[in-house]
């Protein structure tokens, strides 16, 4: 049975629980800084990239190009990338949307979005609250 990993903040939360470090001023001091330092480390780790943010703006772009697409099964990337919105668009670093960038949003958000191919052509629409299980679509 493998063990449960132990944290380096729930390892200084131990060491304040300890009566020897309890009653020395300085240490309690010590510790009580290293977790707020750990604190500091990750709330930083939580704020996006220029590249991230992009990727959610064009994300959102995109939900709202395909809400108006009037084709059931959806739109193909090149046809995405000619849209006024998306054409309109510059990235962080003054480019503008790639179909490589587009596909990755795919990618990355299957949850979002609903790829159907028709021969030999992907076409993506938008995903509403249906979740798909590739285990069911082998059967």
């Amino acid at each position: 049975m493998a063990e449960k990993k132990i944290t380096k903040r729930e390892k200084y939360e131990m060491l304040l629980a300890l009566d020897e470090v309890k009653a020395s001023d300085m240490l309690t001091d010590f510790v009580t800084h290293e977790i707020e330092l750990l604190s500091r480390k990750n709330s930083n780790s939580a704020k996006q990239t220029p590249a991230q943010k992009d990727a959610s703006a064009i994300s959102e772009i995109i939900k709202d190009v395909l809400a108006e697409c009037p084709d059931e099964k959806g739109m193909t990337v090149g046809a995405i990338l000619k849209t006024e919105p998306i054409k309109a668009y510059v990235r962080h670093n003054g480019e503008g949307v790639s179909s490589q960038i587009v596909t990755s949003i795919f990618t990355k958000n299957p949850n979002d979005f609903k790829r159907t191919v028709e021969k030999k052509v992907a076409y993506y629409s938008l995903n509403y609250g249906v979740v798909e299980d590739s285990e069911v679509e082998g059967a």
